[in-house]
Protein backbone atom coordinates (compact mmCIF):
# COMPACT_ATOMS: atom_id res chain seq x y z
CA UNK A 1 0.00 0.00 0.00
CA UNK A 2 1.15 3.82 -0.89
CA UNK A 3 2.19 5.62 2.20
CA UNK A 4 -0.41 8.50 2.21
CA UNK A 5 0.93 10.42 5.67
CA UNK A 6 0.46 13.90 4.19
CA UNK A 7 -2.69 13.33 3.14
CA UNK A 8 -3.47 11.70 6.18
CA UNK A 9 -2.02 14.83 8.08
CA UNK A 10 -4.07 17.22 6.13
CA UNK A 11 -7.25 15.22 7.33
CA UNK A 12 -5.96 15.48 10.90
CA UNK A 13 -5.56 19.02 10.46
CA UNK A 14 -8.91 19.89 8.51
CA UNK A 15 -10.82 18.00 10.79
CA UNK A 16 -9.02 19.00 13.95
CA UNK A 17 -8.78 15.81 15.49
CA UNK A 18 -12.39 14.19 14.57
CA UNK A 19 -11.92 10.99 12.46
CA UNK A 20 -15.36 10.02 12.38
CA UNK A 21 -16.15 13.12 10.70
CA UNK A 22 -12.45 12.62 8.39
CA UNK A 23 -14.06 9.39 7.64
CA UNK A 24 -17.83 9.97 7.07
CA UNK A 25 -16.97 12.63 4.52
CA UNK A 26 -14.06 10.95 2.77
CA UNK A 27 -14.49 7.28 1.66
CA UNK A 28 -11.59 5.99 0.47
CA UNK A 29 -10.34 2.85 1.84
CA UNK A 30 -7.11 3.89 2.37
CA UNK A 31 -8.54 6.66 4.73
CA UNK A 32 -10.31 3.95 6.52
CA UNK A 33 -7.19 1.58 7.18
CA UNK A 34 -4.94 4.39 8.27
CA UNK A 35 -7.37 5.81 10.71
CA UNK A 36 -10.24 4.15 11.53
CA UNK A 37 -10.28 3.62 15.60
CA UNK A 38 -11.55 -0.11 14.82
CA UNK A 39 -8.07 -1.10 14.15
CA UNK A 40 -7.65 -1.01 17.85
CA UNK A 41 -9.46 -4.32 18.11
CA UNK A 42 -7.12 -6.21 16.75
CA UNK A 43 -5.13 -5.80 20.53
CA UNK A 44 -8.15 -4.52 22.70
CA UNK A 45 -8.54 -7.64 24.18
CA UNK A 46 -5.11 -7.42 25.53
CA UNK A 47 -4.70 -7.17 29.13
CA UNK A 48 -1.67 -4.72 29.13
CA UNK A 49 0.17 -4.40 32.58
CA UNK A 50 -0.66 -0.32 33.18
CA UNK A 51 2.94 0.34 35.21
CA UNK A 52 4.50 -0.93 32.00
CA UNK A 53 5.68 0.23 28.78
CA UNK A 54 5.52 -0.35 24.86
CA UNK A 55 7.58 -0.22 22.20
CA UNK A 56 5.60 0.26 19.22
CA UNK A 57 7.69 -0.61 15.95
CA UNK A 58 6.26 0.98 13.24
CA UNK A 59 4.33 4.12 13.07
CA UNK A 60 1.25 2.83 10.81
CA UNK A 61 -0.45 6.09 10.88
CA UNK A 62 -0.88 6.12 14.74
CA UNK A 63 -3.39 3.64 14.13
CA UNK A 64 -2.83 1.39 17.25
CA UNK A 65 -0.94 3.77 19.49
CA UNK A 66 -4.13 5.05 20.56
CA UNK A 67 -5.09 2.17 22.29
CA UNK A 68 -1.55 1.76 23.89
CA UNK A 69 -1.50 4.98 25.29
CA UNK A 70 -4.64 4.06 27.17
CA UNK A 71 -3.65 0.54 27.91
CA UNK A 72 0.36 1.37 29.52
CA UNK A 73 2.05 4.32 31.19
CA UNK A 74 4.27 5.21 28.47
CA UNK A 75 4.92 4.22 24.59
CA UNK A 76 7.83 4.75 22.39
CA UNK A 77 7.04 4.48 18.66
CA UNK A 78 9.88 3.90 16.71
CA UNK A 79 9.84 4.62 13.14
CA UNK A 80 12.64 5.65 10.34
CA UNK A 81 10.38 8.44 9.09
CA UNK A 82 9.73 11.71 9.94
CA UNK A 83 6.71 12.03 8.25
CA UNK A 84 5.13 8.93 9.86
CA UNK A 85 6.04 10.06 13.17
CA UNK A 86 4.38 13.51 12.65
CA UNK A 87 1.46 11.86 11.65
CA UNK A 88 1.18 10.44 15.35
CA UNK A 89 2.01 13.63 16.55
CA UNK A 90 -0.84 15.17 14.54
CA UNK A 91 -3.42 12.47 15.65
CA UNK A 92 -2.61 12.22 19.53
CA UNK A 93 -1.36 16.42 20.00
CA UNK A 94 -1.77 16.51 24.19
CA UNK A 95 -0.69 12.90 25.21
CA UNK A 96 2.14 13.45 27.36
CA UNK A 97 2.70 9.95 27.25
CA UNK A 98 4.01 9.36 23.97
CA UNK A 99 7.39 9.61 22.56
CA UNK A 100 8.38 9.37 18.98
CA UNK A 101 11.85 8.50 17.78
CA UNK A 102 13.03 8.04 14.24
CA UNK A 103 15.76 5.65 13.91
CA UNK A 104 15.85 1.49 12.46
CA UNK A 105 15.21 -0.80 14.81
CA UNK A 106 19.02 -1.80 14.76
CA UNK A 107 19.98 1.55 15.48
CA UNK A 108 17.48 2.03 18.16
CA UNK A 109 18.15 -1.22 19.66
CA UNK A 110 21.89 -0.77 19.65
CA UNK A 111 20.94 3.16 21.78
CA UNK A 112 18.93 0.89 23.96
CA UNK A 113 21.61 -1.76 25.01
CA UNK A 114 24.23 1.15 25.66
CA UNK A 115 21.57 2.36 28.51
CA UNK A 116 20.22 -0.46 29.57
CA UNK A 117 16.90 0.31 28.54
CA UNK A 118 13.95 -2.45 27.97
CA UNK A 119 10.53 -3.18 27.47
CA UNK A 120 7.60 -5.08 29.19
CA UNK A 121 5.72 -5.29 25.33
CA UNK A 122 7.17 -4.79 21.74
CA UNK A 123 4.68 -4.47 19.33
CA UNK A 124 4.88 -4.93 15.55
CA UNK A 125 1.59 -4.33 14.13
CA UNK A 126 1.44 -4.09 10.25
CA UNK A 127 4.21 -5.12 7.77
CA UNK A 128 7.33 -4.37 9.33
CA UNK A 129 10.85 -2.31 7.34
CA UNK A 130 12.93 -4.50 6.67
CA UNK A 131 13.22 -8.60 6.70
CA UNK A 132 11.15 -10.39 9.38
CA UNK A 133 14.34 -13.04 9.98
CA UNK A 134 15.86 -9.16 11.06
CA UNK A 135 13.27 -7.84 12.27
CA UNK A 136 12.09 -10.40 15.27
CA UNK A 137 15.52 -11.47 17.03
CA UNK A 138 16.23 -7.41 17.58
CA UNK A 139 12.92 -6.31 18.59
CA UNK A 140 13.36 -9.78 21.08
CA UNK A 141 16.21 -8.17 22.49
CA UNK A 142 14.77 -5.36 23.61
CA UNK A 143 12.69 -7.35 25.51
CA UNK A 144 12.18 -7.44 29.78
CA UNK A 145 13.05 -10.73 31.14
CA UNK A 146 9.59 -12.29 30.71
CA UNK A 147 8.55 -9.65 28.17
CA UNK A 148 6.14 -10.17 25.63
CA UNK A 149 6.57 -9.80 21.85
CA UNK A 150 3.39 -9.26 20.19
CA UNK A 151 3.27 -9.62 16.02
CA UNK A 152 0.26 -9.13 14.03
Amino acid sequence: MKKIDEEIQLLLKEYDGDLRQALAENTRLDYLYAISEQRELLLEWYDFDPEEEILQIGADYGAMTGLYRNAVRSVTVLDQEEKALKTVQLRYPDAGNITCVKASLAEFREKMAGEGRKYKYVIIAGTPKGAWEEQIPQARELLKENGMLIVA
